[in-house]
């Protein structure tokens, strides 16, 4: 049990005694390469993210600037090392102005070494629609787990200032800019068309 500990989400902060036993309580975890926060927040998972990305980017330096290298080359490097590192797990974040000028920072970072150009923002909306629409989680029934859990809102009181971006508006947000409607997911090539990272 010394290795174990709970987490409370928005709760008291008190260890857990079962008999002689006490589990220590915790505020943030790491689960499959995520933080889990006990607020509920992301921006702690994707302030760890830009970290590992500029440890990334830091290591893949004297590549960068390897002038034998093509830019072509040096864009799948990025797309395969960079953003996945900077985005796995981002299809559940809802992605605010602040957040989304964070991640164009780290992509800035790297597409000055190289002269390259994309948007890790614009794929993570993409990540995020075709999760939605084509992981089926829409189209599940009402007694569905991933169903009850995306349509859930806690009871609880509100802290004070601006409200909290939610996942569901969010996607109904992204989904709007990109001339989707709900129920368009039915059509796979238009969805994957209207999602394409191009």
């Amino acid at each position: 049990m010394e290795k174990t500990e709970y987490m409370y989400v928005r709760g008291p902060r008190n260890n857990l005694n079962i008999g002689e036993e006490t589990i220590k309580t915790c505020t943030e975890y790491k689960y499959l390469g995520t933080i889990i926060s006990n607020t509920g927040e992301i921006d702690i998972d994707i302030e760890e993210k830009i970290i590992k990305e500029r440890r990334a980017t830091k290591a893949l330096h004297g590549t960068m600037y390897n002038r034998h290298l093509t830019k072509e080359t040096k864009r799948k490097i990025f797309h395969t090392v960079i953003e996945s590192i900077t985005t796995y797990g981002g299809e559940m974040w809802p992605l605010t102005n602040k957040r989304r000028d964070k991640i164009r920072a780290v992509e800035l970072d790297y597409m000055r070494r190289n002269g390259g150009q994309s948007s890790i923002a614009s794929r993570l909306e993409n990540r995020a629609l075709r999760w939605y629409g084509q992981g089926h989680v829409s189209q599940m029934g009402k007694e569905r787990w991933p169903k009850r859990i995306l349509e859930w809102s806690p009871k609880v009181r509100r802290r004070r200032g601006r409200p909290a971006v939610e996942w569901k508006t969010y996607i109904t947000k992204t989904m709007e800019g990109k001339g989707l409607e709900e129920g368009d997911w039915e059509d796979r090539k238009y969805w994957d068309l209207r999602t394409a990272n191009l």
